[in-house]
């Protein structure tokens, strides 16, 4: 069973790397939208946070209630909590290894539930763990196994008694693959993929339309953003298509990744799309890189300075230039500040405030958000 969980892990962790590094609903009819540009652009310069030696490499973040959470890629121990708003350092949890305690995988796509609860993914399972401010501990609040052959679903989120993610090694049907915890059943769910220049055979689909995705914080819709296209789609929490945006960036069509043989130029111009994707109840939040494979540097390394900000009806608010590369963040669930990270810093956040930002859009009002 070891040897199996780790292979697991490592499959999960190649799509995972797929998604990074290549740096049952009835369809209806929507007006695809095309984007060339934002109505408003932005340059934001940051505030450095200074935390204590805890922070290696970063691979998500997650502001919570009264804490933020923080996923390390390369440190022994996977999670860090800071206490918000002085971001003092107050518990380090779960090591990695295969010890009865440990993990050997944990995806950094992990999800807000509610105050200061989220909900990720090890190799076989599925957890919501709740951070107790009493304690300082994380405790275990609900865990679902999968099925065995759910085992390889990527960038999972749950929706009610829904557990949703993305077939990397299969075609699928529709978009989504879901698991009813309650009734066990597994289905196709949401919309077919979106529409290309190209006909796409289904054997590539999943691995050509890789996406990450956002749950709105009350539940009501879900979004997904593509890293080979400029596309961002919102759905309904039933897996109806309700938005469609399409950014003209005059990419080519990703030929390379249908290819039995592809040759190194059109590998090199795979269009690197989007990443990091974040939302509050007002708007979308998403990192865009715009570069080509052959623009990238080689490795692992922050992505972009850039930020894509739509509200839940699909329409371009705005472009957010940050005065730094980064490679993950998230944003405050009332939209006052977006909170990043680097890998070419150890120990530092980077925080943008938003106000200024929202006040100086003349043809919106931010709204005021929940209030806890």
């Amino acid at each position: 069973m070891k040897t199996t969980l780790k292979t697991i892990s490592y499959f999960i962790m190649l799509a995972s790397i797929y998604s990074i590094n290549m740096s049952c609903s009835q369809n209806k009819k929507i007006d695809i939208k095309t984007s060339e540009n934002f109505p408003a652009t932005f340059n934001l310069s940051h505030q450095t946070i200074h935390t204590e030696p805890k922070l290696y490499a970063v691979g998500g973040l997650l502001l919570m209630d009264s804490v933020l959470i923080t996923i390390d890629m390369r440190a022994d121990t996977f999670f860090q909590a800071f206490k918000l708003p002085a971001y003092n350092n107050v518990g380090s949890f779960i090591n990695k290894g295969d010890g009865p305690e440990e993990e050997l995988f944990i995806d950094p796509f992990v999800q807000g539930i509610s105050g200061n609860k989220f909900f990720y993914r090890d190799v076989s399972s599925l957890k919501t763990v709740d951070f107790n401010t009493h304690t300082n501990k994380l405790d275990l609040v609900e865990k679902i196994d999968l099925p065995e052959d759910l085992l390889t679903l990527c960038h999972i989120f749950r929706l009610g008694d829904n557990i949703i993610g993305c077939k990397f090694d299969e075609p699928t049907n529709k978009e989504f693959v879901a698991y009813n915890i309650k009734t066990k059943d597994i289905f196709d769910f949401g919309p077919d993929f979106p529409s290309t220049e190209k006909n796409i055979k289904p054997l590539y689909k999943n691995k050509i339309f890789v996406k990450a995705n956002t749950v709105k914080p009350d539940g009501s819709a879900f979004a997904s953003v593509y890293d080979k296209f400029p596309i961002i789609r919102i759905y309904s929490n039933k897996g109806e298509l309700k938005s469609e945006t399409y950014l003209e960036n005059n990419q080519v069509f990703p030929d390379a990744l249908t290819a039995n043989n592809p040759t190194k130029s059109s590998v090199n111009e795979i269009m690197q799309n989007y990443r990091i994707i974040k939302s509050s109840n007002n708007f979308i939040y998403s990192l865009y890189i715009g570069k080509t494979v052959e623009e990238m540097p080689v490795g692992l390394n922050d992505f972009s300075n850039e930020i894509h900000v739509w509200d839940w009806e699909g329409t371009a608010i705005m472009k957010i230039l940050l005065d730094k590369k980064i490679f993950t963040f998230d944003v405050d669930p009332n939209d006052d500040y977006l909170l990043c990270s680097s890998l070419e810093s150890l120990d530092e956040l980077y925080k943008y405030e938003l106000n200024e930002t929202f006040q100086n859009i003349s043809d919106i009002s931010k709204p005021l958000g929940n209030q806890e």
